[in-house]
């Protein structure tokens, strides 16, 4: 019988584990108007990706009142051949207040089971990043920063800022696009100013802003430069 684990596309990455024989767990979740279901599925023979079939297709309900059945093509397998993946699946706009999400997948077999989230849209609601980090710290040649965010599949503008321990800005990079799930595209850092001159060994300070709908989020961490 296939097994879910659901997320949720606007707040920190909360899993949701459902074992068949147990009644569903409820999160309540924020959104904007334009969620994004996300969901892991698997079983341990195979998932039923037919969207011909009637009654056995994937499938979301809404607040019991809205049906989609094309979910298996927002359905990425794992690369290890495994019958198991990932969902994303666009949510129509709804209103504000709360809703009710529904999927319930099939397995070859003829079995199916279903999770249920209930969660809260505030149309107002302001990015937030939940993390920042370097892949490099203490950095040596370079620093790439992941920003990690409440907005998946949105366009984000990110910046980033780098800071003596003096507060001097010393860097700055800013980008925008569509932000890839929960983490924005790494921005690197080759440790110089903007005027292209090699930073010196020490201490330094950087601050992540993403930005969209005219609201923005920061965060400031700290960074070590060694010896190049």
């Amino acid at each position: 019988m296939p097994a879910l684990d659901m997320g949720n596309s606007t707040s920190a990455p909360t899993n949701f584990f459902l074992n068949p024989a147990l009644a569903p767990k409820i999160f309540d979740i924020f959104s904007d108007a334009n969620p994004m279901l996300i969901a892991r599925i698997s079983d341990d023979t195979g998932l039923n990706m037919s969207s011909a079939g009637i009654g056995h297709q994937m499938s979301i309900s809404i607040d019991k009142d809205q049906n989609f059945t094309d979910v298996s093509s927002r359905y990425t397998p794992d690369s290890d051949g495994s019958p198991a993946g990932t969902i994303l699946y666009q949510l129509p706009e709804l209103t504000a207040g709360n809703h009710t999400a529904t999927l319930k997948v099939w397995d070859t077999g003829g079995n199916s089971t279903s999770a249920t989230i209930d969660f809260f849209v505030n149309p107002d609601l302001a990015p937030k990043i939940f993390d920042i980090y370097s892949d490099a710290n203490p950095a040596t040649t370079e620093a790439n920063f992941y920003v990690n965010h409440n907005r998946p599949d949105a366009m984000l503008t990110v910046k980033i800022e780098i800071f003596d321990f003096n507060g001097t800005l010393m860097w700055t990079s800013e980008t925008s696009g569509r932000a890839d799930m929960y983490a924005s595209a790494p921005v690197t850092w080759n440790l110089t100013t903007t005027s292209g001159s090699k930073v010196s060994r020490g201490i330094y300070l950087y601050r992540a802003t993403i930005s969209s709908g005219g609201k923005s989020s920061s965060l400031t961490k700290r960074l070590a430069v060694a010896p190049q």
